[in-house]
């Protein structure tokens, strides 16, 4: 009995941990994501604007607030 528990209690630290654990370039990933989705862009389109937006440094921030602002989902 206290194996199982032992296993159920590791399995949803496990599920749960990388979740409470993202990292800048998610929350960029994200953002970006909903500017192109915002803009509409397809395929290529969408392949250079996300290269861009993910290259770039000191605009996430202040598109962040945009993207929330128009209320990109």
């Amino acid at each position: 009995m206290k194996k199982k528990i032992a296993l159920v209690v590791l399995g949803l630290s496990v599920a749960i941990v990388p979740a409470a654990f993202a990292g800048p370039q998610q929350e960029k990933m994200k953002v970006c994501s909903k500017q192109a989705k915002i803009k509409g862009l397809k395929k290529a389109e969408r392949k250079a604007f996300m290269k861009t937006c993910l290259s770039s440094k000191n605009k996430v921030a202040a598109d962040q607030k945009t993207v929330m602002q128009s209320g990109g989902k």
